[in-house]
């Protein structure tokens, strides 16, 4: 067996690869013929990580090991990995194109510069239109004048459709957008807009507000779970530690999840430091059958270093923003934290994602000698599979049968309201709620989001770079 330290989507933070030179309970590679294709040799990959890996891996070989789909005779590599995938997963994927998924992970992209939420534009859900959460500084979009609150509706005069908008959207040309003020007065405006390479991190806003008692809250706006930038988090808690920081507001309503490694920094920045020093558990993983033989007893624990302690605002509660958008890491945060800690939610339903991915390219496996096992030439491929469910130290995971994930303790919709303050303000609307819950420590029940302008969030069609439709808006204003 031999143990690598790589990045994981979800929520592993090392695993175990199997050299199938030396391992007898793992499902060793089925050589493809001599000469074989790239696309066959892409494909003998793809078989050999599902069977071994795969959370659902039943179906995948037979009771000897030997595929069940003849992969040799499979001419498209990311269609045959859609054969293999259960109908209960809408999370793994597969690219040709490794390094740009990497410099991605590395908040290095080809973008506008915004986080945006798909939904739909009308009633019969004819139309589609990007509501903007947040734009990037110095990016494209920002530079353009679009803000938190913008509704992007035409791209170079193309109304987008169900049918069409992945093909539509984030395109170079003129971008029509509605924007609407306190009152809900709508301007329209346009702009032009240009992807190029930018440079993001997902610590987006960081923040220190002082209430009347002179109590002093810290809010994170954290984006994505990056171990890159955990230096740069624990930078964030040594401010909010030196400045007497004393509670804090953790918003995740748009981070889909990431690293294990910087969620448990995340957590062990935040959780009570007797826990910490404990290093305690924070998720445990339940494997396949044979996976789970191999690596028994997998968990996460909070990190137990004297930066981290140094750092640690050694917290007995929090508040945690979350939404649609909170996915995985974000939902492992919260069910991992609720052991040790009073964890208050406010926000709209998680997005559902109880399960953890290993992301894998063929240049990571060796036998006993060294050698690669897959040919070079497919060191392009990346597969990122689903491998476990995730539960926290109380054996505790969250339903997801009805297509999304945790309810908050407090439900607020921000997406019923159509103007949007900007995030890392007191004044925007689940901030402000956030605060009066710290205050007060209890929200008045007028404060609740108004009733229907906006549909039931629907379930995302796959874990993608452009998310999924969520809602349906206020059709008299989108008109």
């Amino acid at each position: 067996m031999k143990k690598y330290s790589i990045l994981i989507l979800a929520l592993i933070s090392s695993i175990i690869f199997v050299s199938c030179d030396d391992d007898t309970n793992a499902q060793k590679p089925k050589p493809g013929p001599s000469g074989a294709s790239k696309t066959i040799k892409a494909n003998e990959f793809v078989f050999s990580i599902m069977d071994t890996y795969y959370l659902y891996n039943e179906g995948i070989s037979d009771d000897k090991g030997y595929p069940i789909i003849d992969y040799t005779k499979e001419t498209d590599t990311e269609e045959y990995f859609e054969k293999l995938k259960d109908e209960r997963d809408i999370f793994s994927f597969i690219t040709d194109d490794a390094e740009e998924y990497n410099k991605e992970e590395s908040g290095i992209m080809t973008d506008m510069g915004w986080k945006v939420t798909l939904m739909y534009g009308d009633s019969e859900k004819k139309s589609v239109m990007a509501a903007v959460n947040y734009v990037y500084e110095g990016t494209p979009a920002y530079e353009a004048g679009v803000r938190r609150g913008d509704y992007v509706v035409k791209i170079n005069g193309q109304q987008m459709t169900p049918s069409n908008y992945r093909d539509v959207w984030n395109k170079d040309g003129q971008y029509t957008l509605y924007r609407f003020d306190a009152e809900e007065k709508r301007e329209i405006i346009t702009c032009d807009l240009k992807s190029r390479e930018i440079n993001t991190s997902p610590i987006a806003e960081a923040h220190i507000f002082t209430l009347d008692d002179g109590m002093k809250v810290g809010y994170l706006l954290y984006m994505d779970f990056k171990d890159k930038f955990n230096e740069e988090l624990l930078d964030v808690f040594e401010t909010f530690n030196t400045e007497g920081v004393s509670k804090l507001i953790l918003d995740l309503r748009y981070n889909p999840g990431g690293a294990m490694l910087a969620c448990s920094q995340l957590t062990s920045l935040i959780a009570p430091i007797d826990v910490v020093k404990s290093k305690k558990q924070i998720i445990h993983y339940q494997y396949n059958d044979n996976l789970q033989k191999e690596l028994g007893v997998d968990e996460s624990t909070f990190v137990n270093n004297s930066e981290v302690l140094g750092a640690n605002l050694n917290l007995k509660d929090i508040v945690i923003i979350q939404g649609s958008g909170t996915y995985s890491a974000s939902e492992a945060t919260i069910i991992g934290l609720k052991p040790y800690m009073n964890v208050y939610t406010i926000g709209s339903t998680s997005g559902g994602k109880n399960t953890a991915m290993f992301i894998l390219t063929p240049d990571m496996f060796e036998n006993r000698l060294g050698e690669p096992i897959f040919d070079k030439s497919i060191n392009n491929w990346l597969i990122a599979p689903l491998v476990a469910f995730y539960y926290n130290s109380e054996n505790y995971t969250f339903d997801t049968t009805d297509g999304d994930g945790m309810d908050p303790d407090y439900a607020y919709n921000e997406f019923d309201d159509l103007y949007r303050a900007p995030l890392g303000k007191p004044e925007e609307k689940l901030t402000s709620l956030a605060l009066e819950y710290i205050k007060n420590g209890q929200i008045a029940a007028n404060k609740s989001a108004r009733i229907a302008p906006f549909g039931k969030v629907i379930p995302a069609e796959k874990y993608c770079k452009i998310e999924p439709l969520k809602a349906e808006p206020r059709v008299d204003l989108f008109k």
